[in-house]
Order: C-alpha cells, then sequence, then structure tokens
C-alpha cells in the first residue's frame, strides 16, 4: 500500500513533470524523488531532511505540505517508514 507515494507520482505525472525537471526546480536529486514515490523511506538520508524533502516537493507539485508530512507520520507511526531516524517515533497506549 503506497498511497503517499502514489499521490506524489501522480500529481508529478499528471502535470506533465519529468523526474529530470522536478530535479531542477526542486533541488532534490531524482533518486531521492524517486524513493519518495516509491515509499523507499530507508533510501533517503533520514527523517528530518525527508520531512524537508516531503515538504519541498509537495509544495511544489500543489499539494498541502501539512497532509502530505501528517501522511508520512502516519506510515512512521504504523511502522511501515523505514528511515534513519524513525525509530522510537511509534507512541502505544
Amino acid at each position: 500500500m503506497n498511497e503517499l507515494g502514489q499521490m506524489l507520482r501522480e500529481a508529478r505525472e499528471s502535470q506533465g513533470i519529468s523526474l529530470a525537471e522536478a530535479e531542477t526546480q526542486t533541488r532534490i536529486r531524482q533518486k531521492f524523488i524517486a524513493a519518495m514515490e516509491a515509499e523507499e523511506w530507508s533510501l533517503l538520508p533520514n527523517d528530518v531532511t525527508t520531512r524537508g524533502f516531503l515538504r519541498k516537493y509537495a509544495g511544489y507539485l500543489g499539494l498541502e505540505e501539512d497532509i502530505v508530512l501528517q501522511r508520512f507520520q502516519g506510515r512512521s507511526a504504523a511502522g511501515g517508514g523505514g528511515s534513519a531516524g524513525s525509530a522510537g517515533t511509534a507512541g502505544s497506549n
């Protein structure tokens, strides 16, 4: 289930934006954009950087940054994240 990544990819593709163009405009390397779209969080540098990338990429695509970050947070809290720095973010009652 890759709903966040799918949302990012569909927004980019619906606007006819290539990975190369997205890299040029956002200054986020293509490999990191592709990793976000595939939800391969372990390929991204760390949790803080990933959040920055998501915020910048969402803004570039015209998506609501807060919603994108909430979806990322939800995946991390559910144990779906694999990026460095996400350990210990899951809370249990």
